[in-house]
């Protein structure tokens, strides 16, 4: 059985996403990974600023029970 010009055409469209996919699949994983590094870093920045939000309150409520006292 010899190919049609539109199977060769359908072929040929197969085998350029073929190519395609194997280019991005990596590019994708890499993504993924760079996405969760990222997400990583700024869950733990988040973490931190937290941590200093905190101790930020608790000095500026103790600045003011003891600025109430000299008053």
């Amino acid at each position: 059985m010899q190919l049609t010009a539109q199977m060769k055409a359908e072929i040929e469209t197969m085998r350029i996403i073929l190519r395609v996919q194997h280019i991005v699949s990596p590019m994708i994983s890499i993504h993924k990974a760079i996405s969760l590094e990222i997400k990583e870093i700024f869950d733990s920045s988040i973490q931190e600023s937290s941590t200093y939000k905190v101790r930020l309150e608790n000095l500026l409520c103790e600045t003011d029970i003891k600025e109430q006292d000299h008053l």
